[in-house]
């Protein structure tokens, strides 16, 4: 079953190579890529169950396809994940059952999880921070007069943090040495976060230059119909009304292009997969 493996692996860095590039260059992947990869992998399944008659590598394929639907679902809707790479992550469910053992299943899935967000934490990171240097002077200005606007949570954090450390030297306890860490970093991450949201993500463009899915700031009137951000972002319909009739610039806020964090799981899993560590997953 290595073979067909590898042939699946092979599948799925092409096309999530093409989404990366997609996504990098137009701020958004198309539907009929994600869709394309979940019929494509399924209609594989299908026919590799039908030769060798084992329909076990099929009904995988279905069963984490919906898990990872609903997955997905809770993700974007709780905003972590936008409508593209949402629908990458459930058309990636289709895929990542490599075995057909529902244990193993299981873990597979959960390493690649692993892999997507604590990898797709550590791009962001580097990302934003790219960001933040190429804006550094706007950045610094603006992350000054938002420390200033909050610096009552800092000293109140600060106050937690001695509490913490007086407590962990008396106990002799990690966990509260980590609690105080965690309480310095929180208003500081929120603070970075907001700076960087302002000076590097939020811009103001040509109307013509705005695409559907665009997270527009502020309302926009046109015709006497009020367009108001939203997380779906703006409508085909909407668009084309705003390029038709408003003339002004408009300000829209872009996300950190998170494709690149599942091509970073999927070598991830591969190279656990090859290497068959750990062994009591992959063995």
């Amino acid at each position: 079953m290595i073979g067909l493996v590898i042939v699946l692996f092979a599948i799925i860095l092409a096309w999530i190579i093409f989404a990366v590039i997609q996504d990098l260059k137009h701020r958004e992947i198309a539907n009929w890529l994600n869709f394309s990869l979940a019929i494509f992998i399924i209609v594989f399944r299908a026919f590799y169950s039908i030769f060798s008659g084992d329909y076990r590598f099929f009904m995988f394929g279905i069963i984490g396809l919906i898990v990872f639907a609903i997955l997905g679902h809770l993700l974007y809707y709780a905003r972590f994940f936008a409508g593209g790479d949402a629908k990458l992550f459930i058309s990636l469910g289709a895929f990542l059952p490599i075995t057909l053992s529902w244990y193993t299943n299981s873990l597979i899935c959960m390493v690649f999880l692993f892999g997507l967000f604590f990898l797709g934490g550590i791009y962001s990171l580097v990302y934003s921070g790219v960001l933040t240097y190429l804006n550094r002077k706007e950045f610094g200005l603006v992350f000054k007069k938002n420390f200033y606007k909050r610096e009552k949570w800092f000293f109140v954090s600060l106050f937690f943090v001695l509490i913490s450390v007086v407590l962990g030297f008396y106990t002799n306890e990690l966990l509260l040495f980590l609690l105080g860490g965690f309480c310095l970093l929180l208003p500081i991450s929120f603070i970075y976060v907001s700076s960087v949201e302002k000076t590097c993500l939020i811009k103001e463009i040509d109307v013509q230059k705005l695409t559907v899915g665009d997270w527009i700031v502020k309302e926009i009137d046109v015709k006497g119909k009020v367009i108001k951000p939203s997380w779906e972002g703006i409508s085909e319909e909407e668009l084309n009304l705003i390029k038709k009739h408003y003339k002004n610039k408009v300000v829209v806020k872009y996300g950190i292009p998170f494709s690149p964090a599942f091509l970073f799981a999927i070598i991830f899993l591969m190279t656990l997969y090859f290497l068959r560590y750990p062994y009591w997953i992959f063995n």
